[in-house]
């Protein structure tokens, strides 16, 4: 069946692009003549069409195209080329700049688009989906994007109840900084606190400052770097919401957006988000949205459990969750919070429990360690407070279980490090 076509374009250069789409040849016909951005998203909901061609306007943001592309279309924009790079950022499939031979340049790109769907086609999909990412196809690639850096995004989750998540996150970032620039992202849409934990003075929750201009398609990697806060551990810290009640600012839409500009900023992105993972409604907005964002972008996910019968148990139905879920990145387990025991063998029973019921070892263990109390009181990192712990230990082998690069070079000394942590975060 030949593809179809949504067009909704103003000027007098519509009924040209409509005729030449009409013409033998064509890679769609037209089946729909949109008045306004209202009829094509209608339009879209019915199921119509293989691709949308429209013009960058009110209205035309991330989060709308976002929805066209979970309507199964393909996205066209026609665009100034003064604002062609704003088209890009919105995360459409290609962005044509408007001017002479439009028409002709329009059935071009609308041919390679199309094709380039045909052979990783995109279903339509239902309440909660998150729309596969796909770079852009700007008129003129080299005006409009920079050289793509592919940094690494690992996502660190768990299971409700699984503790260990932030401190996980903050201290595998501190790691990871040894060998490579790495960026710290705030994502927990239930209880944000990587700012206390670090002791940080933020005021600002930069991750919605980043959701909002990925939004309005002004994101780009120098905006993330610019909301990042530098931690003396070489750490780039974006901050998170500064109360759980404005987690509607992370739309899952524009989150898919930062991702992509953060891996133009780091070699290591670590996202710390909501434990669990609930089903999400059918209808209204979804509180793990944010979780369910990340985990989808992840290359790589470290699930937090718990070293205990209940911790296992709620780990082992987690990756249940992973995989009805569709999650496709690699996993790593992470044994948190175990303690010692009279016979000394506790690490070695949640190893063997892990094995038995979810069929692989923690590629980590972390004891529980009043290292912990001290870097917390200090709002530092036990690479910092404490570098020798067992603890530190332990999430070192994480990391380089991650990228064999990372060093186990020794720590700035314990002593003055609440002194040096004030006059960075004051800085």
């Amino acid at each position: 069946m030949e593809p179809g076509a949504l067009v909704c374009l103003s000027g007098t250069e519509e009924p040209e692009v409509v005729s030449r789409l009409e013409a033998p040849g064509s890679p769609a016909r037209v089946i729909r003549r949109c008045a306004d951005l209202a009829e094509l998203t209608a339009a879209a909901d019915a199921g119509l069409g293989d691709v949308a061609v429209l013009q960058l306007g009110r209205g035309v943001d991330a989060g709308r195209m976002a929805h066209l592309r979970r309507c199964g279309l393909g996205v066209v924009l026609v665009a100034d080329a003064t604002q062609a790079s704003r088209g890009v950022a919105i995360g459409v499939d290609a962005v044509v700049t408007d001017g002479e031979g439009l028409a002709d340049r329009l059935v071009a790109v609308i041919a390679e688009v199309l094709a380039r769907r045909a052979e990783t086609p995109v279903g339509r999909s239902g309440p909660g989906s998150v729309a596969a990412p796909s770079p852009a196809i700007p008129d003129d690639a080299r005006s409009l994007t920079g050289p793509e850096r592919s940094g690494r995004l690992v996502v660190v989750w768990g299971a409700h109840g699984a503790p260990g998540r932030t401190s996980t996150a903050v201290h595998l970032a501190s790691e990871l900084a040894l060998a490579a620039p790495t960026m710290l992202v705030d994502a927990d849409s239930v209880a944000p606190c990587l700012t206390q934990v670090l002791g940080v003075l933020e005021e600002t929750a930069a991750v919605a400052a980043l959701c909002r201009a990925a939004g309005q398609g002004a994101l780009d990697p120098t905006l993330v770097r610019s909301r990042a806060r530098t931690l003396p551990t070489g750490v780039a810290l974006v901050s998170g919401l500064t109360r759980a009640d404005r987690w509607r600012e992370l739309a899952p839409d524009h989150l898919d957006l930062v991702w992509r500009a953060a891996r133009r900023c780091a070699s290591w992105i670590v996202v710390d988000v909501a434990g669990g993972l609930e089903a999400a409604p059918t209808r209204g907005a979804d509180r793990w949205a944010a979780t369910r964002s990340a985990l989808h972008a992840a290359d790589d996910v470290v699930v937090t459990i718990a070293g205990d019968p209940v911790g296992v148990r709620r780990g082992v139905a987690a990756l249940t969750d992973l995989d009805a879920e569709g999650v496709a990145a690699r996993r790593h387990l992470v044994a948190t919070r175990v303690r010692p025991s009279r016979g000394g063998r506790t690490e070695e029973a949640v190893t063997h429990a892990l094995e038995r019921f979810a069929g692989t070892r923690p590629v980590a263990v972390v004891p529980q360690d009043t290292a912990f109390d001290d870097a917390l009181l200090a709002g530092a990192t036990l690479r910092e407070t404490d570098p020798r712990s067992a603890a530190r230990r332990a999430f070192a082998e994480l990391a380089r279980r991650l990228d064999p690069e990372v060093s186990g070079a020794p720590a700035p000394a314990r002593r003055g490090v609440l002194a040096r942590r004030r006059g960075a975060t004051l800085a």
